[in-house]
């Protein structure tokens, strides 16, 4: 069901990395059992990286939602 390879295929940097990786521990934990902790065990780098570009898990599942959505977008009009 959640594929990273098809909505992550180009990873050029750490934001899109944390995006990634989110996205994968949404899927596996569900909104109630996602934390900072388990999204930076699925990015194999520390809390701190994930908190050096989000403050809160709020703001990083809004990014999350802005980035699926510029894919969908990009999608529809090609």
């Amino acid at each position: 069901m959640c594929d990273s390879i098809i909505v992550f295929n180009t990873l050029d940097n750490t934001r899109e990395e944390i995006l990634e990786a989110t996205y994968l521990s949404l899927c596996e934990h569900g909104y109630a059992g996602l934390t900072i902790t388990k999204i930076s065990q699925n990015l194999d780098k520390s809390r701190s990286v994930v908190y050096d570009y989000y403050d809160t898990k709020e703001n990083l599942l809004l990014d999350l939602v802005k980035h699926l959505l510029g894919i969908l977008e990009d999608e529809i009009m090609a």
